[in-house]
């Protein structure tokens, strides 16, 4: 077996992985006799509640509690988690008046509803808008359609409303150090993902990077440090700042403390990741996104989501593919693993700086 163990950290990151999870939860409706992807290598087969089989992704989810929304690390699969159990009804040792106060319930999205309901596909949205469904999307969580087991939801504190954390470098170490502190999650949730593989191809990590570049540097080091030869594949997203800088933001410091923070975290990954693919800001991008066969807003997150988590998808398809169908090397790579891949890319990098063509078998005697 060739396991995949997936992370993500961050509102950018979460809302394109569930674009991609999404998809590979399509897949495994597919007839076995038919398909191309070899499930197994991105979930992980468990029993639920009730002894029944499950397949869930093989994933760790970092972001802050409160872009969650309704998703709990209980469902309809796994049942209730220990510890949300417990938060719900705590001891009590005070015998005085107690006055409480609850947030209200999120209430489920559109979609979510939708699934429930025994008259409806599931493709539109409660109000009636098919042609716009991002417009009721208020969390990432509000699109999903997989289950997780508890593990994999990470939930970090919310900053405090006065403190602008994002692109602090120190800040997002120091919240890694605290929270594997309190959770283990290196040596819990990790680690136990890692035990159920068989081989594991190694790490697929999405991670915004001015609220969680200090924070996956700190988790990455301490990965490596364990699993010294394990290949990673790194996906960025940067932030803003560099584009804010270029339209003349000079006394912008929150941008320059971004543009530092993303320096800072795309030299890390030099040591810590096989490669490194960092995704723009979407304010960078071309203008309008709309053709003949696309129409996107760039500054809507669930739109430019998509486009990434398709364009991830497409490139990385050779490491889902079974070892029976098409050969890989069809799409123009050499190996149908996670290192194998890192190294064809890097080669079709260093082509193209080098403007040679990657299919071209001219000996170095005919180049002299």
């Amino acid at each position: 077996m060739r396991e995949i163990i997936y992370i993500q950290a961050g509102k950018l990151a979460n809302y394109t992985g569930t674009h991609f999870w999404n998809a590979q939860e399509n897949y495994l409706a597919t007839d076995p006799a038919e398909t191309i992807y070899d499930s197994d290598l991105s979930f992980r087969e468990g029993l639920s509640s009730t002894g029944s089989s499950t397949y869930c992704p093989r994933l760790l989810v970092f972001d802050h509690k409160s872009n969650f929304g309704t998703l709990s690390k209980s469902n309809a699969l796994v049942g209730a988690d220990e510890d949300e159990i417990s938060d719900v009804d705590p001891p009590t040792i005070w015998n005085g008046h107690v006055a409480e106060y609850k947030q209200d319930i999120i209430p489920k999205s559109a979609y979510h509803s939708s699934l429930d309901s025994p008259n409806d596909s599931g493709h539109a949205d409660q109000s009636g808008d098919t042609e716009y469904p991002h417009k009721n999307v208020r969390y990432w969580s509000d699109f999903n359609r997989v289950y997780y087991v508890p593990k994999t939801i990470q939930r970090l504190p919310d900053p405090a409303e006065w403190e602008n954390v994002e692109g602090d470098w120190n800040h997002g170490q120091s919240a890694f150090t605290q929270y594997d502190e309190d959770h283990a999650v290196t040596d819990g949730s990790l680690r136990s993902f890692f035990e159920e593989c068989d081989s594991p191809q190694g790490l697929h990590i999405m991670n915004d990077t001015s609220t969680f570049g200090g924070f996956m540097n700190s988790f990455l080091t301490v990965v490596r440090d364990q699993y010294t030869k394990l290949p990673c594949l790194a996906v960025p997203f940067l932030s803003t700042g560099i584009t804010r800088q270029l339209e003349g933001g000079n006394n912008d410091s929150a941008g320059i403390r971004n543009v530092i923070n993303d320096a800072l975290y795309l030299r890390s990954l030099n040591e810590t990741a096989s490669m490194t693919i960092p995704i723009q800001p979407t304010i960078s991008w071309p203008s309008k996104l709309c053709s003949k066969w696309l129409c996107a807003q760039p500054e809507n997150m669930y739109h430019n989501s998509a486009i990434v988590s398709a364009m991830l998808e497409s490139v990385t398809v050779p490491l889902r593919y079974l070892k029976k169908k098409p050969a890989v090397e069809t799409l123009g790579f050499d190996g149908d693993d996670l290192r194998d891949l890192v190294n064809d890319l890097w080669t079709l990098h260093d082509n193209f700086d080098s403007g040679t063509d990657s299919d071209s078998s001219i000996g170095e005697d005919e180049i002299l």
